[in-house]
């Protein structure tokens, strides 16, 4: 047993006159003990024994093992500038541009729409364009707002929850001004004086901007579930097959299309520093918003022949160029029906291949995206089961 104990020990030893860390006792708590000190060894007795000066203590010098002693080590010489700075609001700029990243808008792409095309030849970019051109309303750079459902939200006879505003850094702070303002301007938020509140943070997006998002984990945690089933992404990927010609698109703030209830009002109440917010439409980071949206786009695109959905992520794929079309012109009518309006800027159109819920799909093929393989690429090669472990956690995720 004691051959195993040893096996990660290491031998130690204090020289004349070195400082050391003494377990002592605990003035006035004889069966406490912690590490006093630094105090000097006084001589070595033996490997294991040795007398450490104690000046102050009760006793002048003492008898201690090893096991008693650890080393002191000094703290290293801080050498401090200080120099005197002007402040710049170029800064300020600068670092606002770290955290709020200008998109471009639906008209901002419609404008160069031919760059966006390049991919096809002149005779399916002019098909294209002249569809495009016949839905100006899907194509907005604000969200529209949907009238074939509204979001609920259930949490029976449940108080009235309250939290305070998370601290925000003034640069954070900058941009969620910027938001609220945008929101304002488009109905998507109005003042409230609800005895509900949740706080908000800033979440960042692949694309290197930010998402004001709301943590209404109080909220979920006494809201009642929505059974509506989400789509399998297998499935989802799968029904695209050996289609020549696949388009994705992404709905403009998919969740902002879809209006709340009065109910839902009351409830959805968020917090900032400057003062108390109702969502009007219904919010990121919501419970059961999956299964409204995808509720919301099950009705949309019932009966769509070529038509994949996964909450606000749509593909049409077919095997022809004019069916593709015509596939193509029957999700625009039933989007200007339903009032919702796509991002051109994140939508893929008319190509061989796109990259659809992480995977690139297109042409009878289904491979990861190439950043994901990159990442797994240069990992580095394990070499104990910490590092291992690292790797199979990461290898989950990606």
């Amino acid at each position: 047993m004691k051959k195993r104990f040893d096996q990660n020990s290491k031998e130690r030893s204090f020289q004349t006159r070195e400082k050391v860390l003494v377990l002592l006792p605990v003035h006035g708590e004889p069966l406490r003990a912690r590490f006093s000190g630094p105090y000097r060894v006084a001589k070595k007795l033996s490997d294991v024994n040795y007398i450490i000066e104690t000046p102050g203590q009760r006793k002048s010098n003492r008898l201690c093992h090893i096991n008693m002693l650890k080393s002191y080590h000094e703290r290293g010489e801080d050498n401090v500038c200080v120099m005197s700075v002007v402040e710049d609001n170029g800064d300020e700029t600068e670092l606002l541009g770290k955290y709020l990243k200008v998109t471009k808008t639906n008209s901002e792409v419609l404008c160069n729409l031919d760059s966006k095309l390049c991919h096809l030849q002149r005779n399916e970019r002019e098909d294209l364009k002249r569809l495009i051109s016949s839905f100006p309303s899907i194509l907005n750079d604000i969200p529209g707002k949907t009238s074939v459902l509204f979001h609920d939200v259930d949490v029976g006879d449940a108080k009235p929850i309250k939290q305070h505003p998370y601290r925000l850094n003034p640069s954070k702070l900058q941009v969620v001004r910027k938001e609220i303002e945008y929101m304002l301007e488009n109905g998507i938020i109005s003042p409230s004086h609800s005895p509900w509140s949740s706080p908000i943070l800033l979440v960042p997006k692949e694309d290197g901007s930010q998402r004001l998002c709301i943590d209404y984990r109080k909220v979920t945690s006494v809201t009642v579930t929505d059974s509506h089933p989400i789509p399998r992404l297998d499935d989802c990927i799968d029904h695209i097959g050996n289609s020549k010609f696949v388009s994705k698109y992404d709905l403009l703030k998919g969740y902002w299309q879809v209006p709340l209830t009065e109910t839902a009002k009351e409830i959805l109440i968020f917090v900032t520093p400057d003062g108390v917010w109702s969502c009007n439409v219904m919010p990121f980071c919501m419970k059961n918003a999956p299964s409204t949206f995808t509720r919301l786009m099950n009705i949309v695109c019932k009966g769509l022949k070529g038509c994949g959905t996964y909450i606000d992520d749509v593909i049409i794929y077919s095997d022809s160029w004019q069916s593709h079309i015509e596939q193509t012109k029957v999700f625009f009518e039933r989007l200007e029906s339903a009032n919702l309006t796509i991002n051109l800027n994140k939508s893929d159109l008319g190509k061989a291949s796109v990259t659809y819920l992480g995977h690139v799909v297109g042409g009878g093929k289904v491979l990861p995206k190439t950043a994901k393989v990159d990442a797994i690429n240069k990992f580095p090669v394990p070499s104990n089961r910490k590092e291992l472990t690292a790797f199979f956690g990461n290898d989950r995720i990606l």
